[in-house]
């Protein structure tokens, strides 16, 4: 099936009001339909689209999303649900994130008062649990954040004493 005619689908679908998603397993391929579809409407800034693929794309996790993902997350715009982002990142652990997680700790979004897009991204670098992944958190050590700084240098501590 064509990418146009899946488009045109979860556009008339609502997973969200319950619709069942199990029309995902009647598609080959079905992460590369789901790329697509991140991909065209984040290029599209169709934002309640967007929000739909990313929901697909938690109930059919492949690391295959990380690209579109990080391109989400570097346009530092809230309406790419950057949350939402993280969360389907978290669920991933894919290594082949880091730079763009690394690129996101350094966003300071003025609506995002209590930093959570740092604890977020702090929580997918500490879930990966990898090299670079800690290279980022040893980053944050010198950051002006308060809490941001503490919760890393904490991990630090943590991980530098060992199990």
């Amino acid at each position: 099936m064509s990418f146009a005619a899946f488009d045109s689908f979860v556009r008339t679908a609502d997973p969200w009001w319950g619709d069942d998603v199990g029309f995902l397993d009647a598609y080959e391929s079905v992460e590369d339909l789901i790329v697509c579809g991140l991909k065209r409407s984040l290029d599209n800034a169709e934002w309640s689209l967007f929000e739909t693929y990313l929901f697909l794309a938690s109930q059919r996790r492949s690391c295959r999303y990380v690209p579109v993902l990080a391109e989400a997350l570097d346009r530092r715009d809230e309406n790419a649900r950057p949350g939402d982002v993280l969360s389907l990142l978290l669920g991933l652990m894919a290594a082949s994130s880091v730079p763009a997680l690394e690129r996101a700790l350094q966003w300071r979004p003025e609506w995002d008062e209590y930093h959570e897009v740092a604890f977020k991204t702090l929580d997918v670098l500490l879930n990966i649990d990898n090299d670079e992944a800690w290279r980022v958190i040893e980053s944050v050590r010198v950051d002006d954040r308060d809490r941001v700084r503490d919760i890393a240098t904490a991990q630090l501590a943590r991980r530098a004493a060992g199990p």
